[in-house]
C-alpha cells in the first residue's frame, strides 16, 4: 500500500515494532525507539488494532470509537496508518500460506492481491465526546479512498446509535462509491449472527463481534507491539 504520502515516517512505524532493542544510541535507533513509545502510548486505549481472520484468510482492522481518548492529528493518521499496514501484512502472510497449501487453481478463492475488513464496533458511541474534528475525519477518509480502497474487501459498522448519523454524513461524502458499497451497518445479535456470521467462525472473532466469539475483547499492547510479529494478528 502507498501510505509514504500520508506522514514521513510511515516505514519507522512498522520498522520500530520488528526491530529488537538495542544498546546503540545512534539517531536512528534513538528514533525508532521514541516512535515505539508513542505508538504504544496512543494505542494503549485499544481503540485500533488488528485480531482475527474472515473465512478467506483476511485480516480485520478493528476500530472501537468509544476508546479515542482525545484527538492528535498526527498520532490519529499515524495509528491508522500503522493499524491498516499492519492488517494488509497480515492478510499477505495468510494469502501465501493458503496460496502455497493450495492444490487447486483457484487458490482457495482467493483474491488477486490480499485485502483486508473493517470492522467498527459503535456501542457506547457519543458524538460529542467520540467524534473527530472535521479536518482529521477528512484527512483519514481522504487517506483510506486514495490509498487503501482498493485493499478493502468489506467494513462492518457495528451497533451505530441514531448519533452516529451525525458522523456518517459528515464524513461519507470523502468516501468512493465503490468503498462505500463494501460498507454493512449491522444491528443487534441477530445481525451479527446473520451477517458477520456469513464471514466470520466464533473462532476468529470476540464476542461482542460474533455470538459466541472466542477471541478476547481486550487487548495486551505490550504483547501485541513487541512481541508478535507485525505480520501476526493480536492473539496469533
Amino acid at each position: 500500500a502507498d501510505n509514504n504520502d500520508n506522514d514521513d515516517g510511515g516505514d519507522d512505524l512498522t520498522e520500530s515494532t520488528t526491530e529488537g532493542s538495542s544498546s546503540s544510541s545512534s539517531p536512528s535507533q534513538s528514533k525508532r525507539q521514541h516512535i515505539q513509545q508513542k505508538l504504544h502510548h496512543h494505542l494503549s486505549s485499544e481503540k485500533m488494532y488488528v485480531q482475527g481472520y474472515d473465512k478467506d484468510g483476511r485480516a480485520t482492522f478493528i476500530f472501537r470509537p468509544r476508546c479515542v481518548k482525545g484527538h492528535d492529528k498526527e498520532w490519529t493518521l499515524k495509528e491508522a496508518v500503522y493499524t491498516m499496514e499492519r492488517a494488509i501484512a497480515c492478510s499477505a502472510r495468510r494469502h501465501r500460506e493458503r496460496a502455497a497449501a493450495s492444490t487447486n487453481d483457484d487458490n482457495d478463492n482467493n483474491d488477486d492481491f490480499p485485502t483486508i475488513n473493517a470492522v467498527v464496533d459503535c456501542a457506547g458511541f457519543s458524538a460529542w465526546k467520540h467524534s473527530p474534528p472535521m479536518e482529521i475525519g477528512k484527512e483519514f477518509m481522504l487517506a483510506l479512498r486514495n490509498h487503501y480502497a482498493g485493499q478493502v474487501h468489506k467494513i462492518f459498522i457495528l451497533d451505530a446509535p441514531s448519533s452516529f448519523a451525525m458522523l456518517w454524513n459528515l464524513v461519507q461524502p470523502f468516501l468512493g462509491s465503490n468503498t462505500k458499497a463494501k460498507i454493512t451497518f449491522v444491528n443487534g445479535k441477530k445481525q451479527r449472527s446473520k451477517l458477520v456470521g456469513q464471514h466470520y467462525a466464533t473462532e476468529q472473532a470476540s464476542p461482542w463481534m460474533l455470538p459466541g466469539g472466542k477471541q478476547p475483547s481486550t487487548v495486551d499492547v505490550s504483547q501485541y507491539l513487541r512481541r508478535t510479529a507485525f505480520d501476526r494478528v493480536f492473539g496469533e
